[in-house]
């Protein structure tokens, strides 16, 4: 059975633990974790890095390591019981309520001996008591019989507010921060995905400026290519789903003969950010903070009336800095690094977890 943490017991067995491939990349404990599932050995594992840096994928590559011995769960916005049904449906269970004691039963008979919880920080809500769903959770979870391995994926800007609300019990045993990916890894991942789509940019028309220009390669289009890649690499700070958002903006069709042409990279000035009221930036912070989050949630956080929220939001959503999704906001892809990096030199975030932690 596994023991979740509390608190005070978390800060001295906290580990930032980046392993490296034979080719010297940090690879985020990919294999540390995947040996630890394989040895049979338990315990809670949290894997922490901004939206769209790789959780998910992390946890369906696991999955496919480990065939069969993998229930991946995604956490939703309602709680404890709907991440409880997620669970039970993951293990073949039908509709209705299912104890901790069945699903013991279940995970014997089937051999699983992972479970990974994508994005548990949406049980989390940054008020004063929100993280009652996380605690009964827990509670559920400790009644989970079995040497299980746990893995529970979380945005790292809604960690640090769960750490500072210090919940009843911590969820973590060791903390697995993903690395930002290397310019060559985002590179590698925009040749494959050019590749799965069959197309070929032409990179032969863009103008580089002197100063992001590759030298290192024989052809015009090798120096393009690497210098395009670079950009893009840098402007997303490593983060794959970024760099993909910044690849498709870069491609445009010639109007002559159809082309597939490759233009320079963009990202909007973050000009009109910085000169935002404090109201506005302590409501995107909220928004970082929570990945998603309802409007409702957003007035009980800060405390402003509900008036003012709502215009606020409007006029996030209509400069393009926020977009409602399901009736949630969250920050754009187009806005997402210019906004963070705004609210970390404001430091209304904290720039790493790594920081956070020392």
């Amino acid at each position: 059975m596994c023991r979740f943490l509390r608190p005070s017991e978390i800060p001295s067995l906290v580990a930032r633990v980046l392993i490296r491939d034979s080719r010297g990349r940090s690879c985020g404990a990919w294999w540390s974790v995947v040996e630890r599932a394989q040895s049979g050995r338990g315990g809670v594992v949290g894997i922490i890095a901004e939206r769209g840096g790789g959780k998910s994928t992390f946890l369906h590559r696991l999955a496919s390591e480990l065939d069969g011995a993998v229930a991946v769960v995604e956490c939703g916005f309602r709680g404890s019981d709907e991440l409880q049904e997620r669970l039970a449906e993951a293990l073949g269970f039908g509709a209705g309520p299912v104890s901790a004691e069945q699903m013991s039963e279940r995970l014997a008979e089937t051999g699983n001996r992972v479970i990974a919880i994508d994005n548990v920080h949406r049980m989390a809500r940054p008020v004063i008591g929100g993280q009652q769903e996380l605690d009964r959770f827990a509670d559920f979870a400790e009644g989970i019989a079995g040497t299980l391995l746990w893995v529970l994926t979380f945005d790292r800007f809604a960690v640090q507010v769960m750490r500072r609300a210090q919940p009843r019990r911590g969820l973590m045993y060791d903390i697995v921060e993903l690395p930002p990916w290397t310019p060559e890894q985002i590179g590698q991942l925009l040749e494959q995905r050019c590749g799965e789509a069959g197309i070929a940019p032409d990179f032969g028309s863009v103008v580089i400026p002197r100063e992001y220009l590759e030298t290192a390669h024989e052809t015009e289009e090798e120096r393009n290519r690497a210098s395009i890649f670079r950009s893009i690499a840098d402007l997303s700070a490593g983060n794959p789903v970024l760099a993909l958002h910044h690849w498709a903006n870069c491609l445009r069709l010639d109007g002559v003969d159809g082309r597939l042409v490759v233009r320079l990279p963009t990202q909007p000035s973050g000009r009109e950010l910085e000169k935002a009221t404090l109201q506005r930036l302590l409501v995107l912070r909220v928004i970082a903070h929570s990945e998603m989050i309802s409007a409702e949630d957003i007035v009980d956080s800060l405390g402003y009336p509900t008036r003012e929220v709502t215009s606020i939001l409007y006029s996030a959503v209509v400069r393009g800095w926020v977009e409602e999704v399901d009736g949630r906001y969250r920050l754009s892809w187009t806005w997402f690094r210019p906004i963070t990096r705004v609210l970390e030199r404001r430091n209304l975030l904290e720039p790493s977890l790594g920081e956070m932690l020392s």
